[in-house]
């Protein structure tokens, strides 16, 4: 019997965007070589958003991708909801199992859009935010459910959709895989046309591009041009997110097989290498026929499906891959023993450098001690004919003490070392000094053993900054300039205060006296007051 062939055009490209560091997104698409198997479980294809993390969302988005696309063509079921179904579960359990073994990864989640075209009909799968649209005929419809906080809102009608896409909690999921052992799952089952668009992209994309900008993009070019386009709007609206987009040009619908088979109990089988092709990010455009044996339909409403906690045998059973190995899973005891060496590790490096530089701290301690007593050994020596030379040498020594004394891990012996050498350096100052005096015949004006009185009367409520001494006609006189720039007469060790004849605010900033006249520097411009001695 004559077949139509299911032909399709296919094109994706990811990208980590302006603003992120790490590409926490994961695309494929699997088209079976083999017709016949084409014919049974069609193409598959899936856009994963991983969220916890680099260390984290990059694992569970990756895991979503391959366990979706390994798990389904392992099943001999041709009921493709039940089969995807099936699949979208398997990764959910094995995320979570993940994140139970590991504590990094505690929490770690993803979105994912799957769908599955196969001859006249599209099953279109979803869990989070990740978008699924159809472009046909010029107008563009969302065909999965976004599974956020403000995208419930909007159905219940208490958001619009403008304000939903500037909301502060738009990027709020209420579903994913991975974080709970159940999930629900969205499937929605459409029919397919000629010339029919689908996109399925991340939120990276679809909160950055509007739809109708979408429907415009995808209509004016192929699915390699619409790919980079889609990805290169959402960079200039700002790109604060990973970007991912998987774009299907149907070409020519196919037919569904009449006898399609209704779900049963999931068999195991796999894909060999001859049977299927793994789409991965880069490739180019692709064009697949596939052989169909009939046609049918089906509404484009939403079945939803719970998950169910899979048996133990399910999660240890995991499937085998098409193409790309799966990464064997690590002991639970991994990662806190990796993480007990790097402590170890830690506190061996730290040990050794406070060794290090309690060692080194001791040398420079010493180091200082010496360079002290050698120059005040050396000043000793010398004091005597060369004062001078005593003078730098003890100057040295008291550099070298000054930075002992701010060493706080000087231990006992040592703090008395300096005690002890601070104390001869004092003496050392002071013979080095009177000798200088004395060679060079400096007599103190005032004796060490000379008594002193403060200057105030109690009333006058300063006290004398320069004192200057005027000879008058009888005796020698005193003035004092107080702290409160006045002028004051200095009788008996008290202050009496002298009126200047300006104004009233004058300030006296300084006085000097020529041996007969005392003479004021006041704070008015280009006048010098003399006021000569009194009786």
């Amino acid at each position: 019997m004559a077949t139509k062939q299911l032909r399709l055009e296919v094109a994706q490209l990811t990208d980590v965007g302006r603003r992120r560091e790490h590409n926490e997104d994961n695309m494929a698409y699997v088209i079976p070589k083999d017709p016949q198997v084409m014919a049974k479980k069609g193409a598959l294809f899936i856009v994963a958003d991983g969220m916890g993390g680099h260390a984290a969302g990059e694992v569970a988005s990756e895991i979503a991708v391959d366990t979706v696309s390994n798990v389904y063509y392992q099943d001999d079921s041709d009921d493709v909801a039940y089969s995807l179904l099936h699949a979208i579960k398997r990764a959910n359990a094995l995320i979570h199992q993940r994140a139970a073994e590991n504590m990094l990864r505690s929490g770690m989640g993803t979105t994912c859009v799957a769908a599955v075209l196969r001859g006249n009909m599209a099953y279109i799968a979803n869990v989070g935010d990740s978008r699924a649209y159809l472009v046909r005929d010029g107008q563009v419809k969302q065909v999965s459910q976004d599974h956020s906080w403000v995208a419930e809102q909007v159905r219940a009608g208490l958001l619009t959709e403008d304000q939903a896409r500037t909301h502060a909690q738009r990027n709020v999921i209420t579903r994913c895989l991975g974080t709970q052992a159940d999930v629900e799952i969205d499937v929605f089952p459409e029919q397919l046309e000629d010339k029919d668009a689908l996109v399925f992209c991340t939120d990276g994309l679809s909160g950055l591009v509007s739809d109708d900008e979408i429907r415009r993009i995808v209509d004016q070019s192929g699915p390699q041009d619409s790919v980079y386009h889609l990805v290169q709007r959402a960079n200039e609206n700002g790109g604060p997110d990973n970007i991912t987009a998987i774009v299907v040009s149907v070409q020519e619908t196919g037919w569904e097989p009449p006898n399609v088979r209704r779900p049963v109990p999931v068999g195991g089988r796999e894909v060999g290498e001859d049977t299927a092709s793994l789409g991965s990010p880069g490739s180019s455009p692709t064009t697949v026929p596939s052989a169909v044996i009939g046609d049918g339909s089906a509404p484009s409403s939403s079945m939803r499906f719970s998950s169910g906690p899979l048996t133990h045998d399910d999660i240890d059973t995991a499937p085998q891959p098409v193409l790309v190995p799966q990464r064997r899973s690590r002991s639970r005891l991994f990662y806190p023993m990796l993480a007990l060496l790097a402590l170890l590790i830690l506190a061996t490096v730290g040990g050794g450098i406070y060794i290090f530089l309690q060692f080194n701290s001791g040398i420079s301690v010493a180091a200082q001690v010496k360079n002290a007593q050698d120059s005040m050994s050396h000043a000793n020596k010398v004091i005597s004919n060369n004062p001078s030379a005593a003078l730098a040498d003890l100057a040295n020594a008291q550099k070298s003490l000054r930075t002992l004394q701010q060493n706080s891990t000087l231990t006992n012996d040592q703090h008395t070392t300096v005690s002890n050498l601070e104390g001869n350096l004092t003496r050392s100052v002071q013979t080095a000094i009177a000798n200088y005096n004395n060679q060079s015949s400096i007599a103190l004006l005032c004796p060490s053993n000379a008594t002193t009185n403060a200057i105030n009367d109690g009333t006058t409520g300063t006290q004398a900054k320069t004192i200057v001494q005027v000879k008058g006609k009888r005796a020698l006189q005193l003035y004092a300039l107080g702290m409160d720039n006045k002028l004051y007469q200095v009788k008996n060790n008290s202050l009496f205060f002298v009126p200047v004849p300006l104004t009233a605010d004058t300030k006296v900033l300084d006085i000097a006296s020529n041996g007969s006249q005392l003479v004021l520097l006041t704070n008015v411009k280009q006048h010098l007051y003399a006021r000569p001695a009194v009786a």
